[in-house]
């Protein structure tokens, strides 16, 4: 499979990830990014303000953006995207750690995948891969 998505998406969030642009009296909006022509989707908490934001963000750089409840995310859902987040909230809550449910991916999952933080962890663990909590 290549890796020519991954590296598109990680180019573009690179470029995208400066300070957002300041308008007014003496100052120039940044320009339109050109839009990469890939199709992202964003497996996180269903509804969550970080999803909501991760798609607004993602909008911005990429042809397609769509989003799924990350406890929902299988082969069907991902079949019209080019790359796939799995993402959550931050499992730090109060005085414990909350780890995510993880994604139900299997060992038969061959869509290119970013696997961010303890949901990323999470997803890892259920496939028994050396690539676990290190």
């Amino acid at each position: 499979m290549s890796m020519l998505p991954l590296l598109a998406l990680s180019i573009a969030v690179q470029a995208g990830s400066g300070p957002a642009p300041q308008t007014g009296p003496g100052t120039e909006a940044r320009p339109a990014v050109e839009k990469q022509p890939l199709r992202v989707l964003y497996a996180g908490d269903d509804g969550s303000e970080r999803t909501e934001a991760w798609k607004r963000f993602l909008g911005r750089y990429f042809a397609g953006v769509g989003t799924v409840a990350r406890t929902g995310l299988n082969a069907a859902a991902a079949k019209d995207f080019d790359v796939v987040i799995v993402d959550a909230e931050s499992p730090y809550k109060a005085n414990d750690i909350e780890i995510p449910k993880r994604a139900p991916l299997d060992l038969t999952w061959t869509r290119p995948t970013i696997l961010m933080g303890a949901a990323g962890g999470s997803t890892l663990g259920g496939l028994k891969l050396k690539l676990d909590w290190l």
